[in-house]
């Protein structure tokens, strides 16, 4: 089962979420799914050794931001849900988001 990381989220962006998700896929072998801003993660994740079948990326336009009500994002920013939604329903694979 893959796990869902916010790649975007956290004191520290695209760092200790990204250094996590990559060890998680070559120590124990875990699929990770990073959510986030495509490009921004593919940057960072060009210096990190991983392999492209443990570690994929759902591109994400829009984020919550740490002073917006979560639910009230939802509402506003249609394209958050959409982006995890998208991924989640063409895939046969069930998602635990974290």
């Amino acid at each position: 089962m893959p796990v869902a990381v916010d790649a975007m989220g956290g004191d520290s962006p695209l760092s200790i979420q990204l250094e996590g998700a990559v060890r998680a896929a070559n120590e124990l072998g875990i699929e990770v799914v990073l959510v986030g801003q495509e490009t921004q993660i593919k940057d960072r994740l060009k210096n990190m050794p991983h392999s492209a079948n443990k570690v994929r990326i759902v591109h994400c336009e829009e984020m919550v931001e740490m002073h917006e009500s979560p639910s009230q994002a939802l509402r506003q920013k249609k394209r958050i849900l959409q982006s995890v939604l998208r991924w989640t329903f063409t895939s046969v694979e069930r998602l635990t988001l974290l």
